[in-house]
């Protein structure tokens, strides 16, 4: 039996062996890699199939084929796994526990052969306030990842400073049209609750707009704006009342978005499944369990209720 070794050489070998030591009778193998120190790929057919120069050839080609598309899934797969990695460890581990505030949330990264998004959302507590923010950077893969980064940061920053909700927006889309002009766009929605005034501000650019839960039913908030990253004119927030006893939910366009169908039918088909009464961690998983299967892309969705 020939020995193959994991070595340090590139390229292809065909060499005579026997694929197992009780069988008599010998194989010609192709072995491939390509690159140092990578398991070789290895194509084994009978003698007569390269009985000449011509058909070893033939397998020798079909060895670097085949090592050059296990390579490509393999470079894949490792940028998937950095990509998805770095995304979940930008995303809180824990959220802030206000006992008239509570709050939920859930990440969903794309079905397994997909790329990995932006999607992203953040809680901090402010003086008084709550300021939750949710988004999705255009794009995938690595870039997308670490472009999240960088406005998840910069929106923590500005928040800290005191910045409100529209400024906060004004300067992360400054940020991405100065740095990332060719592949920062970002939508965003920021919901700054006082519940001592029991308002909250929403100030929103080009997301998928908060829904709001009440007795009376669900609506979506009429807050509109443009997307970051392209510095053009954005409006003030907008300042809502938040009764006791209303669930507010925030989403990316992963759970409502699917090809084929129009943007607007899946947000009523999200506005239809939410219920008032039901406990927010049931609600999540029952919203991904019926509209989150088999998505293209991520899901980042966060429940919050002012309690009665």
């Amino acid at each position: 039996m020939a020995a193959v070794s994991p070595g340090v050489g590139v390229g292809v070998t065909v060499v005579e062996a026997q694929t197992v030591p009780w069988q008599r009778d010998p194989v010609v193998i192709a072995l491939a890699r390509t690159k140092p120190r990578r398991p070789p790929i290895c194509i084994a057919v009978a003698p007569e199939s390269a009985a000449d120069d011509d058909d070893q050839n033939l397998l020798r080609q079909l060895a670097q084929a085949t090592a050059l598309a296990a390579e490509g899934l393999h470079t894949f797969a490792e940028e998937h796994s950095l990509a998805l990695t770095l995304q979940r460890s930008l995303l809180p581990r824990t959220l802030p526990h206000h006992p008239e505030l509570p709050m939920t949330a859930r990440y969903v990264p794309a079905s397994s052969n997909a790329e990995i998004g932006g999607d992203f959302y953040d809680v901090i507590e402010l003086d008084g306030r709550m300021l939750i923010a949710i988004g999705d950077v255009c794009g995938h893969s690595i870039q997308a990842a670490t472009v999240m980064a960088e406005v998840r940061h910069t929106f923590r920053a500005y928040a800290v400073e005191g910045h409100r909700s529209a400024e906060i927006l004004r300067r992360v889309d400054t940020l991405l049209e100065r740095f990332h002009p060719s592949g920062g766009l970002t939508t965003m929605c920021l919901l700054e609750v006082d519940l001592a005034a029991g308002t909250m501000s929403v100030a929103n650019a080009g997301h998928v707009p908060p829904l709001i839960i009440d007795a009376s039913g669900a609506a979506y908030a009429n807050v509109k704006g443009p997307l970051l990253g392209i510095n053009l004119a954005r409006p003030e927030a907008t300042e809502l009342p938040l009764p006791r006893d209303t669930t507010v939910l925030l989403t990316t366009d992963g759970l409502v978005e699917r090809p084929g169908v129009d943007l607007d039918e899946g947000m009523e088909k999200l506005r239809a499944a939410v219920s008032h009464t039901a406990d927010m961690d049931e609600l999540a998983d029952r919203l991904l369990a019926e509209l989150g299967q088999g998505k293209q892309d991520d899901i980042a969705l966060l429940l919050l209720r002012r309690l009665p």
